[in-house]
């Protein structure tokens, strides 16, 4: 009961986890980190000037909040997977994204998904990864670090994004990322998702995930010779 219990929280944290990763910039962690060390060290009603940078930091991020709100531009991408690939060996592919808006969209980033899943209580359970370091009894005892490993496996896949682009109005780009295969099996591409940062620079407009057109979608997988794609939709 304890084991799915911390389960099912591990699934709420890594939600959120991710959501944050995709939503903040680097600047935008210093911003929150900032003010959550604000927000420890304010306990103390004596240092005014901690609860003042506090105050200036939660009004920034609200701000930059509301300025990321709505991102909804109308583009078409498709990808092109190589024929093959090797665990542990990044590539990288190419990815077409078309603008079909009458104005320029400016720099952006894009965001990969792949189809994943949360462990199984057995797999968990069972999860015992060879290069573990060693860890605190804390983390030895919740085992969210190993249950979060344990996630990013059954997912095959780790993505760089190169760096922006950028799209003018009805123009199209050709852009380069780089994955990393961390097991063998198939991997399944989904949506992509355009990101766009504010004008202070602290989140990312996150449009709604689109499905990609004419695109290889899954990749199988193998160790030490590489690997056969499979074309799909």
């Amino acid at each position: 009961m304890l084991i799915r219990l911390l389960m099912r929280i591990f699934g709420w944290v890594h939600r959120a986890d991710r959501a944050l990763r995709a939503k903040l910039t680097a600047g935008g962690w210093f911003a929150l980190a900032i003010m959550v060390a604000c927000a420890v060290f304010g306990l103390n009603t004596k240092t005014a000037i901690i609860h003042q940078v506090f105050g200036l930091l939660v009004a920034i991020l609200m701000v930059a909040a509301i300025a990321s709100l709505r991102f909804r531009p109308k583009v078409e991408a498709s990808r092109r997977l190589p024929d093959f690939a090797t665990v542990g060996e990044a590539f990288e592919y190419r990815l077409r994204i078309a603008s079909r808006e009458r104005h320029d969209l400016g720099a952006f980033e894009v965001q990969e998904n792949v189809a994943t899943r949360f462990p199984s209580e057995r797999e968990f359970r069972a999860y015992r990864p060879l290069d573990e370091v060693p860890r605190n009894p804390f983390d030895q005892f919740v085992g969210y670090l190993r249950w979060s490993n344990l996630v990013r496996r059954n997912a095959g896949a780790r993505f760089q994004w190169t760096g922006s682009a950028q799209l003018a109005a009805g123009g199209e780009v050709l852009a380069r990322l780089r994955c990393l295969p961390t097991r063998r099996g198939i991997i399944e591409f989904q949506a992509l998702r355009l990101g766009q940062q504010e004008p202070l620079g602290l989140m990312r407009r996150l449009a709604p995930r689109f499905r990609v057109v004419a695109a290889d979608a899954s990749t199988l997988v193998r160790e030490g010779t590489g690997s056969r794609l499979s074309a799909g939709d």
